[in-house]
């Protein structure tokens, strides 16, 4: 698979200049996000030599190497015996793929990084690194990141179009608007973005072809191995994420952006809730969103566990399984939306697609909603609805953001906010269709800006 330049390189390249092999490297994130591959180009461009140990796949000769590690020297004469492989110099690099596949290798590193004779770096989904970890303890020599899928400017990145990510970033700090034609260029590729997703092998796949179908039945592969991957999980746990996962499309369907955990019989007062909820978390094949309501900075503070809204954690899986379910409707589905003819039930995608990105860039993101007691001139009372899309704390206040697809532009909620909670909160961002415009009371960003923020 083509070997794409990814944001998560920097975090990296940090680790390895700063920790000088006196910490392990954990790269957590769903799988097929490029794991294994950003490893590999990492070994290439750092280390003379370097080993990749997959535990998905190493025979029981490995495996039962970690069940102690008495005599470092005879250990490592084995793994590689049993690898098949030279015995690698001192300062080279081992990585320990799928690591949840043996927990003992991850207790171990202890012993090993103390050794100093080696970089190490474990990769792993996060669906199972914590469900091996209870009869564990976990190394304090253990520096963890995240990886997600490629977020927009990863994407353009990878197509070539490097240019036009400077570009993007040059107007968003210049506070400058495009001129149209330029916007809708800019917006045209951004539409691409949608319908491919960040899954690096379904870019590899449509880059390779420029077959949009191509890359569909990559996207269709990939989901068949989260749900199989789900289904184990529920038949060891006795949970529901894979039927969670499937009313995904439901969701995506009606636009209303929360599970009805009620159609499967889900008490949120339960055990059987927060056992759901968190393989659902852990996972990472979903975006999850908590509602809060402590807007002073401190979010995670003012959570309701059992208010929250679920996403595809790539969109292009999520038009994918939600849309084109027949063959034959993949390549006028994606034609429409590249070429802007698509207007309906794009909200869900579109803030799957910004939670996508927002969080890409490390962003923990929440949402706020309530209601107000409004009277009419003869003096009877309704109640009015608010509900901010997204919001996360920056420069020590809390950012509102709100999207909108289509004509929409309103930010009532957002507005409704700020005035109750004043200078803890920064002045919305309105992402939607439009040009970049920098109003007094909120800033308009086109969705293919969202990198920048």
């Amino acid at each position: 698979m083509l070997a794409f330049k990814r944001k998560i390189e920097e975090e990296m390249n940090c680790w390895f200049e700063e920790s000088k092999g006196g910490s392990a490297l954990l790269i957590e994130g769903a799988r097929r996000v490029g794991k294994t591959t950003i490893c590999e180009e990492f070994g290439r461009k750092h280390f003379g030599h370097f080993l990749i140990v997959d535990f998905s796949s190493a025979p029981e000769d490995v495996l039962s190497l970690f069940d102690s590690l008495n005599n470092l020297e005879e250990f490592f004469q084995k793994l590689f015996f049993f690898l098949n492989v030279k015995p690698l110099p001192k300062g080279s690099l081992i990585v320990f793929d799928e690591i949840q596949h043996c927990p003992k290798a991850r207790q171990r590193l202890k012993q090993l990084v103390k050794d100093g004779r080696y970089y190490y770096i474990e990769t792993g989904s996060l669906v199972s690194i914590r469900e091996n970890t209870a009869s564990i303890q976990i190394p304090s020599e253990e520096y963890p990141i995240q990886m997600f899928p490629m977020d927009y400017e990863e994407f353009l990145w990878a197509v070539g179009k490097e240019e036009e990510a400077q570009m993007i970033r040059g107007l968003y700090e210049k506070r400058q608007t495009p001129d149209p034609n330029l916007h809708k260029r800019l917006l045209n590729t951004f539409f691409y973005y949608l319908s491919i997703g960040g899954m690096p092998s379904v870019v590899a796949a449509y880059l390779e072809t420029k077959d949009i179908a191509a890359a569909e039945r990559k996207k269709k592969e990939i989901i068949a191995l989260y749900q199989n991957d789900l289904r184990k999980l529920d038949d060891k746990y006795g949970t529901q994420t894979k039927r969670i996962f499937d009313l995904l499309p439901l969701i995506a369907s009606r636009q209303t952006f929360t599970m009805p955990l009620t159609l499967f019989g889900i008490d949120p007062r339960t055990s059987a809730f927060s056992n759901n909820m968190d393989k659902i978390e852990e996972s990472k094949i979903f975006g999850v969103v908590h509602e809060t309501d402590v807007i002073e900075i401190a979010h995670s503070a003012g959570i309701d566990v059992t208010r929250f809204k679920l996403y595809y954690s790539d969109v292009g899986l999520a038009l994918c399984h939600a849309y084109t379910k027949d063959p034959n409707d993949v390549r006028p589905f994606y034609k429409k939306l590249i070429q802007g003819e698509l207007r309906t039930n794009l909200g869900y995608i579109m803030e799957g697609a910004i939670l996508q990105m927002l969080s890409a860039s490390g962003k923990k993101l929440f949402y706020t909603s309530w209601s107000e007691e409004v009277e009419k001139p003869d003096g009877t009372t309704y109640l009015v609805y608010f509900e901010v899309d997204f919001l996360y704390g920056k420069y020590g206040k809390t950012q509102p953001v709100e999207v909108k697809t289509g004509r929409q532009r309103s930010i009532a909620s957002a507005t409704k906010l700020r005035t109750k909670h004043g200078d803890f909160v920064r002045k919305p961002i309105l992402i939607c269709e439009r040009p970049f415009i920098d109003f007094e009371d909120r800033t308009e960003i086109p969705y293919y800006m969202t990198f920048c923020l």
